[in-house]
């Protein structure tokens, strides 16, 4: 079977909505020399698909279809200097019902679509350009401080502790 998936259209949209839900004032630029000639900037956010893979019923001989998508998204000053990059990633799920049609698939998309918006929209305020811009300073970068480059927005997995570790034995 032969999947076509069209993300570009959804994810213009989301990244559209997740910008206007997280900032007072967004605007839209052609390129990043359009940005940098704009006034009153305090970043540039470039958001990328960087990856995208999904599995369908078949695959898992099951009635799940699940997708991930990572999103890159680079940061730059007013200026156009590369302030950081982030990476989100989402993952998403769904159950098909009955002949599947392509709907399961594209609910697993879009589900993990919205898991990487929202862990942006929870995690970007926490990091060094999120307060910073929450102060309403723009972006800079300088040259003796090390940048959190590639920082992964990304939720941490509990690991939880051996009861058996340290000497203790299992009883029978």
């Amino acid at each position: 079977v032969e999947w076509r998936i069209d993300l570009g259209p959804g994810h213009v949209h989301l990244m559209q909505d997740v910008f206007k839900d997280a900032f007072r004032s967004v605007q839209e630029f052609k390129d990043l020399a359009a940005a940098r000639a704009a006034p009153g900037i305090e970043a540039v956010f470039e958001p990328r698909i960087d990856q995208y893979s999904f599995v369908t019923g078949r695959d898992t001989r099951d009635r799940y279809y699940a997708a991930t998508i990572r999103y890159r998204i680079t940061l730059y000053t007013p200026q156009g200097e590369k302030f950081d990059t982030l990476t989100l990633n989402g993952y998403g799920s769904a159950l098909a019902q009955g002949v599947s049609n392509g709907k399961p698939l594209e609910r697993a998309t879009l589900a993990a679509m919205r898991d990487a918006a929202a862990k942006f929209l929870v995690q970007f305020p926490q990091l060094p350009a999120g307060v910073q811009l929450a102060k309403d300073q723009p972006l800079v970068v300088q040259a003796e401080a090390s940048s959190a480059d590639n920082a992964q927005i990304e939720a941490v997995p509990i690991e939880e502790k051996d009861p058996y570790a340290a000497g203790a034995t299992r009883g029978s």
